[in-house]
């Protein structure tokens, strides 16, 4: 008898909090979104995994694809993964851009800086690429945060080597590493 107390009790908890949002569209047409980056300005900048990021605006209309972003593998887990403004877009317009980088048989997670305009990307640069690069299409991390002090953290993924996913001195290992420079 306790333990169904203690389950109902659980279920009504879970359910409580399910209760607590709401989805809502707020713009369509994207194939495999993977990421949402907001701009200061209220629109935002959707990556896909096709290889496309699109700036939405504030009140949902999707503009084109934006030109100048790199070719990027697509298979199994590969494609574009972040797409981050710099914590001093406002001044700078630098949008950071990971994704998978490389071929079938060499690729691993890339980061790229460039200039966000009206259209696309320019003066773009590559600031990171996995050390070594791997053979499988899967497992990249790619997630990109910026700490209070503006360090950047990536997730590097281990590239389908679990046994690397705990050394911390090996960067595809850590789920979160600060971006050597």
């Amino acid at each position: 008898m306790k333990k169904f107390f203690a389950l109902l009790l659980l279920s009504l908890q879970v359910s409580s909090a399910v209760a607590d949002y709401r989805i809502e569209v707020v713009a369509e047409g994207f194939e495999f979104p993977w990421s949402i980056g907001f701009l200061p300005d209220g629109s935002y900048l959707v990556s896909t995994r096709a290889g496309e990021v699109y700036r939405v605006s504030a009140d949902g209309d999707k503009g084109e694809a934006l030109t100048g972003t790199p070719p990027t593998y697509v298979a199994g887990q590969g494609g574009y993964f972040d797409a981050l403004p710099d914590p001093d877009f406002t001044s700078n317009r630098i949008v950071y851009l990971s994704y998978a980088g490389g071929s079938p048989e060499a690729n691993g997670t890339t980061i790229m800086r460039a200039t966000l305009t009206d259209s696309g990307f320019i003066d773009s640069e590559i600031i990171y690429s996995a050390v070594p690069t791997k053979g499988t299409p899967q497992h990249y991390g790619g997630k990109i945060l910026f700490l209070p002090d503006g360090t950047m953290m990536v997730t590097t993924g281990d590239g389908f080597e679990y046994r690397e996913a705990s050394l911390t001195h090996c960067m595809s290992g850590p789920p979160a590493s600060p971006l050597p420079g």
